[in-house]
């Protein structure tokens, strides 16, 4: 049996990890001690990449659909030749704006594809790039249109008196540094040494989460309510005069129009809105304005709730007014191993609302934040009655049929389509619907580089891996099956790399000479201080440099992040007159990360799928009585537009009057009412806000109700029926 060190590609986190091989097969896969960065830690997500890699529902072989409808087995080569031929034909006809690409999570820890996606996709003209990034997170980047951003970044945990994070539970998602101050790997040991050092730990969140178990000041806020509970934590700062005085002077501007607009963001308001007694919100305030060193931070939560973009812009300027950032002075633990994006100097980089500029929707009077267009409009733009519509989408590491809201419609549209091509390992809900599937190597069959995840790390951190298990025959890595569209479509493809939501030039690829993977992962560190080859000949995993000091600004450039620009001012002022009515329903439903899953991957691995067939929906336990509702019984969920089913469990933790249910769970199509995507309750032309075009997808008004007792006893005998493909 051999044991091989690698590193797990399942989410950011990246944790090291040993696996031991026989018969190229993993016979187990364990955390790595000796890794510098996770230290043993493993999730349980990344011990069921063992399953993946021995078959949990993977693809040996790429797939064609015939005109029966029925699929047939194509050689990966031969569905290449074929795609690029039907896509240039397309292009001819149609333009470049005819085809897009789409990609998702399963992209964005693949060191090479991400960047020769868009190689490929540049490579066309196309602008028609969407991802997984706008269809929960797209607010950070409105954030960043509208207010700018301070270049060095905020404080990791280490040099914080104060934590404060909103919507995020990384103790469970991994969603840590840059999302919360914490690594990713083992955030949990991360914020209970801080925590014995002394620092302070404020969250924000309708559930008392894992990670608001260790909260030394837990709100337990009302869905979609984030922005109202910022806006009065605002006014008692700058009332109380708890603001960083020096650092607005020298690099905030519109202060005093934030203070007039948060001006009736009382304490009596805020806390009947919010649900959070008024005494909670001072001391919050208290806590975070009074504190030397503070930062705050979200994650999907309140980006995927009402009032998104205002959400996270008023998170923001707690930053903002209180200086939580790194300053003069500072220590810079990491800014970035191979690329160095992060500067060593206060820096504001000003307000570029992308979005008024450049590639303009076909359905709506906006554009593309940070080069991507919204996805929630990806359905319409293919729908759309135009000659100019997108009539081919490429479909790579994600699944929008679960992705998307609005399901029906997102389905309907994925039908449409002239070509759909997914890139996939598995046989998805949208690779269901595709025209050809090409599955690709997993990651521990692919050397890999951690290139994506470069400015992540709590230390300029790098780490290279082997292939170390042979993939099915025919089965090639993904940037190779975009590199193989290149060529055949005669495209010019100039590569981009870089970490995830940069694109740094390399270079134009030559279609005559194939690279080797190695040769593609050397131009990737082209001119940086990594260098791949001396990484597979020694140690593997690497810290680069030592922490170093953040540098004062230079001379006054004038740049300012501006807190309250006039449209954000006229957000402010309609959340203070808008209502907060439930419009006749009962609950608030809100996202929810599961432990065995991420997003629509591993249900059907290890005991996930025996355990849960259906989705659990939590509730708390009073609300369960006084609704006469029995504990593991089906329920149905009812919003305005859509019907979901779910299974009843408590939740004593839960807010009462919210309920939540993990996303992307099951199919997208199942037919019979059976399904359980929360995104089938989502509208995609109702409750979407301007700019990023976010639908509701978390804090949506929601009736429960009990099945009939036939129905529970049918279910008893078959729940696993419903979770079938």
């Amino acid at each position: 049996m051999a044991v091989h060190k690698s590193y797990c590609r399942i989410c950011a986190a990246s944790c090291g990890v040993q696996i031991n091989v026989q018969d190229n097969k993993i016979v187990e896969i364990k955390g790595d001690p000796d890794h510098p960065v996770s230290n043993g830690y493993m999730c349980i997500k990344g011990r069921y990449s063992r399953e993946l890699h021995n078959g949990e529902d993977r693809l040996l072989g790429a797939k064609k659909r015939g005109a029966d409808g029925a699929f047939a087995d194509i050689g990966s080569m031969a569905a290449i030749e074929e795609v690029a031929g039907k896509l240039t034909g397309i292009l001819a006809e149609h333009g470049p704006r005819s085809v897009g690409l789409y990609y998702g999570t399963g992209t964005c820890f693949n060191g090479l594809s991400y960047g020769m996606a868009r190689t490929w996709l540049a490579g066309m003209g196309s602008p028609e790039h969407y991802s997984s990034f706008t269809v929960d997170q797209s607010a950070k980047w409105v954030c960043l249109g509208r207010m700018g951003l301070f270049a060095t970044g905020k404080p990791f945990i280490e040099d914080l008196d104060v934590m404060l994070i909103a919507g995020n539970n990384p103790v469970v998602s991994h969603l840590g540094y840059p999302l919360a101050p914490m690594p990713m790997a083992d955030s949990l040991r991360w914020i209970k040494e801080a925590r014995g050092r002394g620092a302070k730990l404020i969250i924000i969140d309708p559930r008392r989460t894992e990670t608001a178990r260790q909260a030394d000041l837990f709100l337990q806020i009302r869905p979609g309510q984030d922005a109202v509970l910022f806006a009065a934590m605002i006014r008692l700062i700058l009332e109380r005069g708890w603001a960083d005085r020096a650092f607005c002077d020298r690099f905030v501007t519109s202060v005093d129009r934030l203070r007039a607009a948060v001006a009736d963001f009382d304490l009596e308001f805020a806390a009947a809105r919010t649900g959070i007694p008024g005494e909670q919100i001072v001391a919050a305030a208290q806590m975070f304005g009074t504190a030397r060193r503070r930062s705050a931070s979200s994650g999907t939560g309140n980006n995927m709730a009402a009032n998104s973009n205002l959400n996270e812009h008023l998170l923001e300027c707690l930053n903002a007014l209180c200086g939580g950032y790194r300053r003069a002075g500072d220590p810079i633990r990491a800014t970035g191993a191979i690329f160095e994006t992060v500067p060593l100097r206060e820096t504001v980089v000003p307000p570029r609302r992308d979005w008024e500029a450049g590639p303009q929707l076909r359905t709506a009077e906006s554009g593309q934040l940070n080069a991507e267009f919204p996805t929630s409009r990806m359905p319409g733009e293919i729908l759309h009655a135009g000659e100019d519509r997108l009539r081919a989408l490429v479909v790579f590491g994600g699944n929008p049929a679960t992705a998307i809201a609005d399901t029906a419609r997102t389905v309907e549209a994925l039908k449409s389509l002239e070509l759909l091509v997914v890139i996939d390992p598995r046989m998805s809900a949208t690779a269901r619907l595709a025209d050809y599937v090409i599955p690709t190597k997993l990651p521990y069959e692919r050397q890999d580089l951690t290139i994506t995840q470069d400015n992540w790390f709590p230390f300029d951190f790098v780490q290279y891996s082997d292939a170390i298990l042979d993939p099915p025959p025919g089965v090639m890595d993904d940037w190779e099956v975009f590199w193989e569209l290149g060529r055949l479509m005669d495209l010019p493809m100039d590569f981009r790399t870089g970490p995830y939501g940069m694109s740094i030039d390399r270079g134009r690829l030559d279609p005559a000479t194939k690279p080797t993977t190695m040769d593609m992962l050397e131009l990737a560190c082209r001119d940086t201080r990594v260098a791949p080859r001396d990484l597979a000949a020694g140690s593997a995993a690497r810290i680069v440099a030592e922490p170093r000091i953040v540098l004062p600004a230079d001379a006054d450039d004038g740049a300012r992040l501006d807190v309250c620009p006039p449209d954000v001012e006229a957000e402010i002022r309609a959340l203070r007159a808008s209502s907060s009515g439930m419009d006749g329903f009962a609950y608030l439903l809100t996202s929810r990360r599961a432990v065995h899953t991420l997003n629509s991957a591993f249900q059907h691995a290890g005991t996930v799928e025996a355990r849960h067939p259906v989705a659990p929906l939590f509730v708390h336990p009073d609300d369960i009585a006084r609704d006469g509702l029995i504990v593991g019984d089906l329920v149905d969920v009812h919003s305005r537009t859509g019907s979901v089913v779910g299974q009843l469990a408590a939740d004593a933790a839960m807010m009462r009057g919210v309920a939540s249910m993990p996303g992307m769970w099951g199919n997208a199509d199942p037919g019979g009412g059976r399904s359980c995507l929360t995104n089938a309750l989502i509208s995609l032309d109702e409750d979407i806000q301007a700019i990023n075009f976010m639908p509701r997808q978390s804090g949506i008004a929601v009736n429960i109700v009990a099945r009939s007792s036939a129905v529970q006893a049918a279910a008893a005998e078959g729940r696993a029926e419903m979770a079938q493909p």
